[in-house]
């Protein structure tokens, strides 16, 4: 029994192929110098043409990063980023305000995400938009880009109605994208291996079973 656990733990880590990921920064959005809001403004990124022959793209991650600077001195200044028309494939995820927040918004809706952002004088929030896409992954390859979300940005006078920003202060949203790709078709030598090693404790099973 132990050579056959053996076998099978070998045996199940060799269809395991490795997995490579790139990530690339996809277009911003952000606000003129002082201003404390910004219209909606398209978020677009590059499809991924650069998948090696004989690899499979396996998922894309949608990231954004949400954040502002130069608020108002001395006090928590307070931001929302509306995200409208979001990628269909993008499972919106909440989270606890105020990291991690994606709160969804409008009646019925479930493309439609508020990232509320606080601080003093600096700020900024990071929060995965979405879970990993693992289908219609093919709308995700070739030479154009995909659409990930219109975004504004604004005041949130609930947080503070006294939040600014200084003249030299701004607004600023930017999405990426990581593709995750593999060769399954090609295990490495560490997989190669644990492959030997499982043929190896089947043949000694087998010649185990031959002696009984």
């Amino acid at each position: 029994m132990k050579y056959l656990g053996l076998a099978a733990i070998a045996l199940a880590m060799t269809a395991t192929a490795s997995a490579d990921t790139f990530t690339e920064t996809c277009t911003s959005a952000s606000g003129a110098l002082g201003a404390t809001s910004f219209s909606a403004t398209l978020l677009t990124c590059a499809q991924f043409s650069a998948l090696p022959s004989g690899y499979t793209l396996l998922s894309v991650t949608i990231n954004l990063e949400d954040s502002f600077n130069q608020g108002v001195p001395t006090q928590t200044n307070g931001f929302d980023f509306i995200y409208t028309n979001v990628d269909p494939d993008v499972n919106l995820q909440n989270g606890p305000f105020p990291t991690n927040s994606c709160i969804t918004v409008g009646t019925g809706s479930s493309s439609t995400c508020e990232d509320q952002v606080t601080g003093t004088i600096g700020g900024g929030d990071y929060y995965q938009l979405g879970n990993v896409i693992t289908t219609n992954l093919a709308a995700y390859l070739g030479s154009g880009n995909f659409n990930v979300a219109d975004v504004a940005g604004s005041i949130d006078n609930s947080i503070n109605p006294n939040s600014a920003l200084q003249a030299s202060g701004s607004l600023a949203a930017t999405a990426f994208a990581t593709f995750t790709y593999a060769n399954l078709s090609a295990p490495e030598p560490g997989s190669m291996m644990l492959l030997g090693s499982g043929l190896v404790a089947f043949a000694l099973i087998g010649r185990k079973l031959v002696r009984k």
